[in-house]
């Protein structure tokens, strides 16, 4: 039962945060955001590694993890990274975005 409430919690939380985000912006961005999770995806062309960005304005962007942050041995899921990509708003979700061709990616903390 406790686990039930604090999943309600969390998902009233969540909602009360992709109301007060921005919508995702179009062409050639620069963002900020904290890493929430990483994943590998598998494709016919082989395998790459995918991340989730909430950015400092709300919205998440997907996006192929650079190779100039992929390369730490560190783990980087909650960590910040900056980074310059092509993005494109999803249909589904105004807060939601793609991203293409990252560039110039640092991990800030």
């Amino acid at each position: 039962l406790v686990r039930d409430a604090e999943r309600a919690e969390q998902q009233t939380q969540w909602a009360t945060e992709a109301k007060l985000a921005a919508d995702a912006p179009t062409g050639k961005v620069t963002v900020t955001g904290e890493i929430l999770s990483v994943k590998s995806q598998e494709t016919m062309y082989g395998s790459t590694l995918k991340m989730i960005v909430k950015t400092e304005a709300g919205w998440k962007l997907w996006v192929t993890v650079p190779s100039s942050i992929m390369g730490t041995d560190e783990k980087i899921t909650g960590k910040t990274v900056t980074l310059t990509a092509t993005v494109t708003p999803s249909d589904r979700d105004s807060k939601f975005a793609f991203g293409k061709r990252p560039t110039n990616a640092k991990l800030v903390s």
